[in-house]
């Protein structure tokens, strides 16, 4: 992409720290008219490029924003100081420090974008980080979101990038769009993993037919398990009794597929994060000691996971899903290493808000004792002060 000059002369002059009437002054021409460049009213005579080419140092390609070299470690740069807020706590924290950090790491991708506005980096981020963790903001900025997810699927080569942004603008557009996005998406009995599970089939490759079937499985599972807890009302996450039915469901679907004689299998990361909010739904509802109950079940789940070797096969100990397994590294229930999963829960364990449900327990000697045994398992710098 060609960075217009007016914005490489502007950053060039800032990065030097120097002033438009020093520029001015040493190019022969008045202050106004270095203004006029930078605002792009103007552009410089033709015989003073060079000039200001060799003034700052760069060759007149960089000037003109056609090096590719220093586009792209410009572009690097972007990246860098995105990456730098791109924390699990900016994604999972509930503290008035997390949103400020979430506050930079969206201003850092606007940045990004007001200069590679074609960059779908920045957009992703935007789209990701406004329907996963900013959704109270979207309506300030839903005609924005909605040009964002048309952008990355008109430009993007990343299947998962215009999968996802097709998905938001699903849901965020207006009913006549929606409807139409609605009937362009491939249903799910013509999904990619279904077809592949066909193609293995037609080929009679009986391995990998059986291995991707299984897969299938263990998706719709997951999406039927979560809506046992999800399709309640609209008030779900205000209503703990509801939770506390939905969630302890979940748990007993789970139970009834595996063989319940041990703890150690693959289903270890979502028993934990059910088990947890089963706890956090118990409190909500004024059943303390219930609560306790499924809180202590779901340290010990965790404080398993963070005593496994990092390369332990897991099984699910379960006929329907006999040929899978997860280790800590790729714990493919919750989608990150298991030390990061222990992040995940932790974070809103100690934070002073989220996850409510737990306030009536937050200063309780037993609630701190039980949330401190999970920091010798914690990534680097991850415990928090009770």
């Amino acid at each position: 992409m060609n960075i217009p000059m007016k914005d490489t002369i502007r950053r060039l002059r800032r990065e030097r720290d120097v002033t438009q009437e020093t520029l001015a002054d040493a190019l022969g021409v008045t202050f106004q008219s270095v203004s006029r460049w930078e605002t792009g009213q103007a552009y410089p005579d033709i015989e003073l490029i060079p000039k200001i080419a060799e003034y700052f140092g760069v060759s007149v390609d960089v000037l003109f924003g056609t090096d590719k070299g220093a586009v792209e470690a410009r572009r690097l740069a972007y990246i860098d100081e995105i990456e730098k807020y791109d924390t699990t706590d900016v994604w999972y924290g509930a503290t008035e420090e997390t949103r400020r950090d979430g506050d930079k790491y969206i201003a850092a991708n606007y940045a990004m974008l007001k200069e590679f506005p074609d960059d779908e980096f920045p957009i992703f981020n935007l789209i990701r980080f406004y329907t996963r963790v900013r959704k109270a903001d979207i309506p300030a900025h839903l005609e924005e979101l909605r040009r964002y997810c048309r952008r990355m699927i008109e430009i993007s080569t990343n299947e998962d990038y215009r999968a996802e942004a097709l998905e938001n603008l699903a849901i965020l557009a207006e009913n006549d769009e929606a409807e139409k996005i609605i009937e362009f998406i491939t249903p799910m009995y013509n999904s990619r993993e279904v077809i592949l599970a066909r193609r293995y089939d037609y080929h009679d490759d009986v391995d990998m037919y059986n291995r991707q079937t299984q897969k299938n499985f263990r998706e719709w599972l997951r999406f039927m398990l979560y809506g046992c807890i999800g399709k309640r009302d609209r008030e779900r996450y205000r209503n703990a009794e509801a939770s506390v039915a939905g969630h302890g469901c979940a748990l007993k679907m789970i139970d009834a597929l595996r063989d319940t004689s041990t703890d150690r299998d693959a289903w270890l990361p979502m028993r934990a994060f059910l088990s947890l909010r089963l706890a956090a739904a118990h409190f909500g509802a004024g059943e303390t000691e219930m609560g306790y109950e499924a809180f202590e079940r779901a340290i010990d789940l965790f404080v398993m996971i963070g005593e496994l070797p990092p390369e332990t096969d897991l099984l699910y100990n379960c006929p329907l899903l006999d040929l899978l397994t997860v280790n800590k590294e790729r714990s493919i229930d919750e989608g990150a290493p298991g030390s990061y999963i222990l992040h995940y829960a932790y974070i809103p364990l100690t934070s002073p808000s989220g996850w409510e449900w737990f306030n009536c327990v937050r200063g309780d000697e037993r609630y701190k004792q039980f949330v401190r045994s999970l920091e010798p398992y914690l990534p680097e710098g991850g415990a928090a002060e009770l």
